[in-house]
């Protein structure tokens, strides 16, 4: 029995996904790292509203181009359509090997991050060695 899967997104869903993406993965640690880099709290308060626009611009980037090329495959279609199949090629390798879980990688920091102070656990501040010299490869 096979279905066929309806191929719309409406704008609330879209909105609801692309926030969910954003705000979820970046709202716990970029804000504190950002006004760390700034000299003052009112630049903080400008710069906040700019990557606000910037992402806006790239969800509307990424609409356009779906509308324009309407099949499944994400960018992997549109740099075929655009730059060529070898570009495509190297894209979604490197999507699979590199791309995807470093962010999967980075939803994982924050969330680990987040669960520890929550459950009241000491947060790791970064992968410890063994204790003792550090092996050397046989020449």
């Amino acid at each position: 029995m096979t279905q066929d899967l309806r191929r719309e997104l409406g704008l609330l869903r879209g909105l609801a996904l692309s926030l969910g993406v954003v705000v979820g993965s970046g709202i716990f640690v970029l804000p504190a790292y950002v006004a760390g880099h700034l000299a003052h709290p009112a630049a903080f308060v400008a710069v906040w509203p700019l990557g606000g626009l910037l992402a806006l611009c790239s969800a509307v980037s990424y609409a356009e181009l779906a509308t324009v090329f309407p099949r499944t495959g994400g960018y992997v279609i549109y740099l075929r359509r655009i730059f060529g199949p070898r570009m495509a090629f190297v894209y979604g390798w490197a999507a699979l090997l590199v791309l995807y879980p470093s962010s999967i990688a980075g939803l994982v920091r924050v969330t680990g991050r987040s669960a520890a102070g929550l459950l009241g656990l000491p947060a790791a501040t970064g992968v410890t060695a063994p204790a003792g010299r550090p092996s050397r490869p046989a020449r």
